[in-house]
């Protein structure tokens, strides 16, 4: 069966290596490669649109050639990389669409870059781990592989032990970011006992806010200094964050962990919403309703946690 791979992953994850080493029989097509091609600089971000229309040319046209292709590049948005597999379905629905996602720890994708000859500005990688979206199987995938993930070594009573020392200092919580945690699934346990056997919804529940360690920060979206601490994108770097903790499950569950916390924040979009019910049935038409009623129970637990 003919395949296509799509590498996702930060910079420094190490998606070159994995593709060129694993995948071996397939032809890659990297950005970075076509940068130093047509601009004679990999780091140059001037021509975002010529690089990415000159990639997706290669890539369909080895596709339609019958050629078993890698995309290599970060990939990190859900949105493009569903309009892309579009396009893919659109040359030969029968190709096998499988994502290679790098779940590589943040601080070794930015000691890797460092050593690089040619490396990205660390704000740069900063800025894609914070809007990173972990990939899901409602963007069209037949496969998901998760690779580059590093355990971590004590259970999730260590984790949420070292985060009960990790205070808020935000007037929307009373806990620290551990002892929140466990009083959400204390209160998961007790009200949702038709749950209680879902793996996966309990991990999530536990361990929803482990992304506000990396993402605390005195001042607002404008960068202006304040009294109080703010999270910004914390579900997204909590969903990424969350492989490392989750191993002793199959792909399938660790998978549903991060993308419950991805999305546990968005009932409060559909709050703050101008038309709340429209911007409910998006939410519900990209993730299912089963997954959907899901993450509202998380968000439930997460309200009565403060």
């Amino acid at each position: 069966m003919q395949c296509f791979y799509m590498m996702v992953g930060i910079p420094g994850s190490g998606k070159s290596w994995y593709a060129e080493n694993k995948l071996p029989d397939a032809v890659i097509h990297s950005s970075d490669a076509i940068r130093e091609e047509l601009l004679g600089d990999i780091s140059d971000q001037n021509h975002q649109e010529l690089v990415f229309q000159t990639l997706h040319d290669r890539v369909l046209s080895d596709l339609r050639a019958g050629k078993d292709v890698v995309y290599d590049a970060t990939n990190v948005s859900y949105k493009r990389r569903m309009g892309f597999l579009h396009r893919v379905t659109a040359v030969n629905p029968q190709i096998k669409k499988v994502c290679v996602f790098m779940a590589t720890p943040y601080i070794l994708c930015v000691e890797r870059n460092a050593n690089r000859e040619r490396s990205v500005p660390e704000n740069v990688i900063d800025r894609m781990y914070r809007g990173f979206d972990i990939p899901m199987e409602a963007e069209g995938w037949d496969e998901i592989w998760v690779e580059g993930v590093e355990p971590f070594i004590g259970g999730i009573s260590l984790l949420l032990s070292r985060l009960a020392a990790l205070e808020h200092d935000n007037p929307h919580h009373e806990f620290t970011v551990g002892q929140h945690m466990l009083t959400a699934y204390e209160y998961f346990d007790k009200q949702y006992p038709q749950w209680v056997n879902d793996i996966s919804l309990g991990r999530a529940v536990a361990i929803h806010d482990i992304g506000k360690e990396y993402t605390k920060v005195f001042c607002n979206a404008k960068g202006e200094p304040t009294d109080i601490a703010h999270f910004y994108q914390h579900e997204r770097v909590g969903a990424y964050e969350s492989f490392a903790h989750t191993t002793d499950l199959t792909l399938h569950e660790r998978l549903k962990v991060a993308l419950l916390i991805r999305w546990h924040m968005a009932p409060f979009a559909v709050e703050k919403s101008d038309n709340p019910n429209k911007t409910e049935r998006k939410f519900k038409g990209l993730l299912g309703e089963d997954i959907w009623n899901q993450v509202m129970v998380l968000n439930d637990c997460d309200r009565h946690a403060h």
